[in-house]
């Protein structure tokens, strides 16, 4: 009786976390823990302290995009980078017109002295900036949303790329010379020695960056898993990537997207790939394994989930460490 109940007890516990179950079940389920992944997201952030912005190294700053859907994770990636740190570096939000009068009064009180770039209000300003190149102006500011491409004989349907205020937008409209991007679905461990000995050196202008070393795949009871990249990775991962201002070069990047107007004008990842090729005309080199791409090592400083189901099971982890850190507030102000 004991041993069956054991078996039930287990076969049950499979079902809830959809090991060897049917795919459609599997991705119910996968939909019902999301809900609850989101629901503890915003719990969570919303219980831990204020961390102040904008006080240290004024020609640096975190560069995130953001939209409404996406705040509390916006949260959990800043505040488990400005933790780990214990700085107070400037945090500038690039957003679309989809954030609330309340999203902003939101992320304000959390991040006091938290900058805003907002799409809109953005798009003159580019506009003065990237006059006289015209595909640069396309892929910022298309005439229609979708609108045609010629490339020789055929004609692509672009349907605007949001994170063209990555690539542009915060280069200028942000007062920093050192920036870091960082996607809201990136969360640190760690103290990230490179990243601050990058950011301390004002005078160092070489780009670093996270790279997709491993691949992930899943087993049959849909578990994830990851295996190295069988080729080298080439590319650059730019939700990870701190550069100096002076690789933005109009010239070279419209020559870029003249000769790559398919990856330019089609691919979700274009901005990745421009600032790829941006970056590797100057000095750069790749931070090492210990920044990871979705495979949270025991060693790893900071990882990029781009499996979002990822990201959500290690928000426990950062959640001690931020709560640690709110305990230890009153502790140190005792007389």
């Amino acid at each position: 009786m004991l041993k069956k109940a054991k078996k039930d007890v287990r076969a049950l516990k499979n079902v809830l976390l959809g090991r060897g179950v049917p795919w459609r079940m599997y991705t119910t389920l996968l939909k019902i823990k999301t809900v609850y992944y989101r629901w503890y997201c915003k719990r969570m952030i919303l219980k831990t302290d204020p961390i102040v912005t904008g006080k240290d190294y004024p020609y640096f700053a975190v560069h995130i995009m953001t939209r409404h859907p996406d705040i509390y994770m916006t949260l959990w990636a800043v505040k488990s980078f400005l933790h780990v740190t214990n700085k107070s570096y400037r945090v500038v939000l690039l957003t679309d017109d989809s954030l609330t009068e309340k999203d902003v009064a939101l992320l304000t009180k959390h991040l006091p002295g938290v900058e805003f770039i907002f799409e809109k209000e953005a798009e003159h300003l580019v506009e003065e900036k990237i006059k006289g190149y015209p595909l640069i102006s396309l892929f910022r500011l298309p005439p229609s949303r979708p609108c045609e491409v010629s490339v020789g004989s055929e004609v692509l349907e672009y349907h605007f790329c949001p994170f063209s205020m990555k690539l542009l937008d915060g280069n200028y409209l942000s007062s920093a010379n050192k920036i870091m991007i960082l996607d809201s679905d990136v969360l640190f461990f760690d103290k990230p020695t490179e990243i601050m000995d990058w950011i301390e050196d004002e005078a160092e202008e070489k780009s670093v960056y996270l790279i997709e070393e491993f691949v992930p795949y899943f087993d049959e009871r849909y578990t994830v898993h990851f295996r190295i990249n069988d080729e080298p990775p080439t590319g650059i991962n730019t939700g990870l990537f701190c550069y100096h201002k002076n690789i933005l070069d109009l010239e070279a990047l419209e020559q870029w997207m003249d000769q790559h107007k398919k990856t330019a004008f089609m691919l979700r990842t274009a901005e990745q790939h421009a600032y790829g090729y941006l970056a590797k005309r100057h000095c750069h080199e790749p931070l090492p394994g210990t920044y990871t791409f979705n495979n949270r090592k025991e060693d790893s400083i900071a990882t990029h989930f781009g499996i979002k189901h990822l990201f959500y099971q290690n928000l426990k982890t950062v959640y001690q460490s931020l709560s640690a850190r709110k305990r230890a507030v009153p502790a140190a102000t005792k007389p």
